[in-house]
């Protein structure tokens, strides 16, 4: 999106595959593409949430009258990618494409799948192998491995070393029982509403004289709930469906939402036992196991 938005934008959606399915169809791969003129993007989906879709075998796109790739492939089952059609001098790539920077062409190999990337000039490159962001595959084109292409452009501290500072986290009050969830017309549970959050567990949360209202700095909040909210000033700020990952909120947002504070205050609602929420298994009760400031 960073490098390729302007042109997505732009482009016409089009889908081959049905797409009145039910849930669980197995029955075709589902894909569907955006062009404009001979370019387009690819997007492919072999997933779907809860279900057990198969490998989909003899598999060939026909896309702006480019037939890829040139023998037919397997979707390998929880696939999801975008291969990309005369995009940058690159007629077709059974690769994802990632980023075009400073006439650097980056592609991602798709686990299970040959990479196969046939260029505008006529030649077609078969079998490669991830080279990594130091040598190409050809000319400028670098294909990375799925681990490389997820921390691209991230070098050194900025991805790696950030600087934590432990912050003062003070409970204030326990939670007062446990909400009611409402399953809704799609059968799945309900967010919780504002008079939830009125019985939620609160915590206060102190922030050094350097770190409030900074641009460059993000608090993160490694807890365990149902859900969790923050507050500054008493305006809500930011919340959190709990999916085992920590809370991140950049201190940033504050100064653009003209509030000015050394204190935050944080709302958790407790696991239930057996609540019908996806992927909270049989926890109960909340947490807060430690708040972290990041530079």
């Amino acid at each position: 999106m960073q490098d390729y938005g302007e042109m997505l934008a732009d482009m016409d959606a089009t889908f081959p595959a049905p797409q009145d399915i039910q849930k669980g169809d197995d029955t075709h791969l589902r894909w569907s593409y955006r062009s404009k003129g001979n370019s387009a993007f690819v997007f492919v989906n072999n997933y779907e949430r809860l279900q057990s879709l198969t490998n989909k075998k003899g598999i060939q796109f026909n896309v702006c009258g480019v037939n890829f790739p040139a023998k037919p492939i397997t979707i390998p089952a929880g696939t999801t990618c975008i291969f990309p059609v005369n995009i940058d001098g690159i007629r077709y790539a059974t690769a994802q494409i990632v980023a075009q920077r400073e006439g650097r062409i980056y592609l991602q190999q798709i686990a299970g799948i040959d990479t196969e990337i046939a260029l505008t000039n006529g030649k077609t490159l078969r079998h490669l192998q991830p080279k990594g962001t130091n040598k190409p595959v050809y000319g400028n084109i670098y294909l990375l491995h799925a681990h490389d292409a997820e921390r691209l452009f991230y070098t050194g501290k900025e991805a790696f070393q950030q600087e934590v500072t432990t912050l003062t986290c003070k409970k204030l009050s326990e939670a007062k029982g446990e909400r009611i969830i409402s399953i809704g017309s799609q059968k799945v549970a309900e967010a919780p509403t504002d008079s939830d959050f009125m019985q939620a567990a609160v915590y206060d949360i102190t922030l050094p004289c350097t770190a409030a209202n900074s641009p460059q700095q993000m608090v993160r909040i490694d807890y365990q709930g149902d859900c969790a909210r923050l507050y500054a000033n008493g305006q809500l700020v930011a919340d959190n469906f709990y999916n085992g990952r920590p809370m991140l909120f950049g201190l940033w947002r504050l100064e653009e939402m003209g509030i000015q504070t050394q204190k935050l205050q944080l709302r958790i609602l407790p696991l239930q036992k057996n609540m019908p929420v996806y992927g909270c298994g049989n926890g109960e009760g909340e947490v807060v196991k430690k708040v972290s400031l990041l530079q």
